[in-house]
C-alpha cells in the first residue's frame, strides 16, 4: 500500500523514511540537505483527523496525518564493522500469528512482520497469508515483531503490537506471535483536567547500523506484549478538552528503558515536569499561532511531532513538558482565521535540563538573516564550502533568538518569499540562483575575495512587517579538501517592542544589537558598526547613534510623529576586513 498523502511531502523533507511491515527505517539523501519546510505542516491542523494505517507495507517519503507528522532523522550509520554476516547457509523462519481472541487474523488485519538483527540493524520483512509467513535468514539471534488490527469495544482501529525479543535461529525455526499476551497501554496525568489529544507508542527494534522502530497511535488504542531488552517510549500531548486547542498543553515522554513491562500502565507527575511559558507578539496585526512539538529520542530513527492551535497573537502559551529531552519545536503564524493556508514557521530545538519554570519568546521583530539552519537536528552553517562548491541555505526572515530559524526561500518552498542570490569573485559574477538565500556555486580552486549578495521580498497577508531583506557579505576563501565555513556575520536586534511589534511614534527609542556568526565560526572582532534608519520603506536613509554596550551595541533613534514603519540598515566590518551589509524594510511598526 502506498500512502499518497505522505508521498506528497517529499519536497518538504528531502529525506526518505521507509516503513517495512509497519516498522520504520530511515534512508536520507546525501549531499546538501536543507531543512524540512515547517509551514507545510500547518495546513492539516484544522482538520484534526488523525489517520492510522495498520499492518500495511508502506513506502513513503514522509507521513502527515492530520496534526501528526513523522519525519526522518539523520541517516543511520553503516552496519557495525566486523559484524556483517558472510555469505553462507540460510534457514527458513516460519512466523505464525494469532489475534487477541486466539484466532488466525484476516490477511487484511495482519499483513506483514519484521525480523531484525539487533547486532547489525539488518531487517528482513515477510508477509502473512492465512496467519503464517516465511523468510530465509542466516544463523543468528533476531527480534521478531508485527502489529495486528484488533477491533476492541469502543476502539475500532486499535492495534496489538507483538514482539519476540530474542529468537535464535540455528536451523529451520517456527515461532508464534500471540496477541493474547498483549495488554493495553494506559497513560494518565496527576492533573485531572487535560485530556489526551494525541499519543504515540514507539518501540526501537534496532539501535545499531540501520535503525528501525514500530510506531502506533495511542488514541486509537494500543495493546503491547511484554518484552525484555526492548524499550518503550510514549509521547503524549494533552490539552484542556482534548481537541487540539487551548492556552496550555502537556507534551510528555514516558520511557520504560530496556523492558516492555507486563502491565504497561504509566502516570505522569506534575512535579517532574518543566513548565515553559512562551510569549509571541503579533507581527503588526492579530494572527493565529500554531505549535508543533516532538521529542528527538536518540534510539529512534524518526521524530514524531504533534501540532495544535495555540491561540491568537499577541498571546502566551504554556507547555508542561519532560525535562532532559531534546525537543524539536516549530511556531507557525497565519491570519486570524486559523486556516493555516498561508502560514510560515520558525524552527528551534530546545532542551530543558530540569523540572521548574522557563520563559521564552518567539517571532519577535525585526526579522533578519540567520546564518544557520536546522538540518535533521543539527544547527548547520548556512554557507559551507565543500572543496570547490559553496552551498548556501539561509533564512532571511528570522527573529532575534540565535537558535531560531525562520522561513526560507528555495526550489520547493511555498512562494511567500521571492528573490535571488549572486556570488562574485574579485568583482566578477560566477553564479546566480533565482532563490533568496539559497544556491550552490562552483568556485575556482585558487583563493579569492568573494561577495555573496542576496535580496528577498516577502508577502504574507497577515503581516505588514518584514517585507524585504537585502544582504551582502565579503570574505576570502580558497580550496579546501574538507569543508570550510566562511566567516559571515549578521546583525540581530532586540527592538524592545510592544505586543503588536510596535514602538512609540514621535518619541526617542533605544534598541539593542548583537553580531552573530555561523556555528563553528568564533566571535568576530568588529571594528565598525554603522546603522541607518528609514521611515519611508527604504527610499531615504539617515544615520543613527551607535554605542558599544557589553558584548553588543545600543542604537538611539528618534521616531517621527507621522511615520508608520521603521526600516533598519546595518554595516559591520571585522578586524580581518570581512563585511556584512544588511537592510530590513519594515523592521517594526510605530504606535501613534
Amino acid at each position: 500500500m502506498i500512502d499518497t498523502q505522505g508521498a506528497q511531502m517529499d519536497k518538504f523533507t528531502r529525506g526518505l523514511p521507509i516503513l517495512f511491515g509497519s516498522a520504520l527505517a530511515v534512508v536520507v539523501a546525501s549531499g546538501v540537505a536543507p531543512p524540512s519546510h515547517a509551514a507545510a505542516r500547518f495546513t492539516p491542523v484544522a482538520g484534526r483527523t488523525p489517520h492510522q494505517a495498520i499492518g500495511a507495507t508502506m513506502e513513503e517519503t514522509a507521513v502527515r496525518h492530520g496534526p501528526r507528522t513523522i519525519e526522518p532523522k539523520a541517516a543511520s550509520p553503516s552496519p557495525v564493522p566486523g559484524r556483517r554476516r558472510a555469505a553462507g547457509p540460510t534457514h527458513r523462519l516460519t512466523v505464525s500469528v494469532l489475534d487477541r481472541s486466539g484466532q488466525k487474523p484476516a490477511d487484511a488485519d495482519a499483513e506483514a512482520f519484521g525480523v531484525f538483527d539487533p547486532a547489525t540493524g539488518a531487517q528482513v520483512h515477510g508477509t502473512f497469508s492465512g496467519g503464517s509467513g516465511q523468510v530465509e535468514v542466516p544463523p543468528g539471534t533476531y527480534r521478531v515483531g508485527t502489529w495486528i488490527r484488533t477491533r476492541e469495544p469502543g476502539l475500532p482501529n486499535a492495534a496489538a503490537l507483538v514482539i519476540l525479543p530474542s529468537v535464535t535461529v540455528t536451523g529451520d525455526t517456527t515461532v508464534l506471535l500471540d496477541a493474547r499476551t498483549t495488554r493495553k497501554i494506559e497513560v494518565s496525568l496527576d492533573h485531572p483536567g487535560p485530556k489526551m489529544f494525541l499519543g504515540d507508542a514507539m518501540v526501537p527494534m534496532t539501535t545499531r547500523g540501520e535503525r528501525h522502530a514500530y510506531r502506533l497511535s495511542l488514541e486509537n488504542g494500543v495493546f503491547i506484549s511484554p518484552a525484555a531488552g526492548v524499550s518503550l517510549h510514549l509521547f503524549t500531548t494533552w490539552t484542556p478538552d482534548g481537541t487540539g486547542d487551548g492556552p496550555y498543553q502537556y507534551s510528555v515522554v514516558t520511557t520504560s528503558k530496556g523492558r516492555i513491562p507486563d502491565a504497561p500502565v504509566f502516570r505522569v507527575h506534575d512535579a517532574g515536569l518543566a513548565t515553559v511559558r512562551t510569549s509571541y507578539p503579533a507581527p503588526g496585526r492579530a494572527t493565529c499561532v500554531s505549535t508543533w512539538t516532538g521529542p528527538d529520542l536518540p534510539d529512534l530513527p524518526i521524530i514524531v511531532s504533534h501540532g495544535l492551535v495555540a491561540g491568537t497573537a499577541p498571546g502566551t502559551h504554556t507547555v508542561h513538558t519532560t525535562p532532559g529531552v531534546r525537543w524539536t519545536d516549530t511556531l507557525g503564524m497565519d491570519g486570524d482565521d486559523c486556516t493555516f493556508e498561508t502560514a510560515e514557521g520558525t524552527d528551534s530545538w530546545e532542551r530543558y535540563p530540569r523540572a521548574g519554570d522557563y520563559t521564552r519568546r518567539w517571532h519577535t521583530a525585526p526579522l533578519t538573516p540567520a546564518l544557520a539552519y536546522w538540518n535533521l537536528g543539527d544547527l548547520t552553517p548556512a554557507a559551507v564550502r565543500r572543496q570547490d562548491t559553496l552551498d548556501v541555505n539561509m533564512s532571511l526572515f528570522s527573529d532575534g533568538v540565535p537558535t531560531h530559524v525562520g522561513p526560507l526561500d528555495g526550489p520547493d518552498e511555498d512562494g511567500h518569499i521571492t528573490g535571488r542570490t549572486t556570488l562574485k569573485q574579485d568583482g566578477r559574477e560566477i553564479g546566480t540562483s533565482q532563490d533568496a538565500g539559497f544556491g550552490s556555486f562552483t568556485l575556482p580552486k585558487e583563493g579569492g575575495r568573494y561577495r555573496l549578495e542576496t535580496t528577498a521580498e516577502r508577502s504574507v497577508p497577515w503581516s505588514p512587517l518584514g517585507t524585504r531583506t537585502d544582504a551582502a557579505w565579503t570574505f576570502t576563501s580558497a580550496h579546501t579538501e574538507t569543508t570550510a565555513v566562511p566567516p559571515l556575520m549578521t546583525v540581530r536586534y532586540d527592538a524592545r517592542l510592544d505586543g503588536y511589534s510596535r514602538a512609540p511614534a514621535g518619541a526617542p527609542h533605544r534598541i539593542g544589537a548583537k553580531i552573530q556568526t555561523p556555528p563553528g565560526v568564533g566571535a568576530r572582532k568588529v571594528k565598525e558598526l554603522r546603522v541607518r534608519v528609514s521611515y519611508d520603506d527604504g527610499r531615504t536613509w539617515r544615520d543613527t547613534t551607535v554605542h558599544a554596550a557589553g558584548d553588543g551595541w545600543t542604537i538611539d533613534l528618534q521616531h517621527p510623529a507621522d511615520a508608520e514603519y521603521v526600516s533598519l540598515s546595518a554595516t559591520a566590518v571585522d578586524a580581518e576586513g570581512n563585511t556584512v551589509e544588511q537592510s530590513t524594510v519594515r523592521a517594526y511598526a510605530l504606535r501613534r
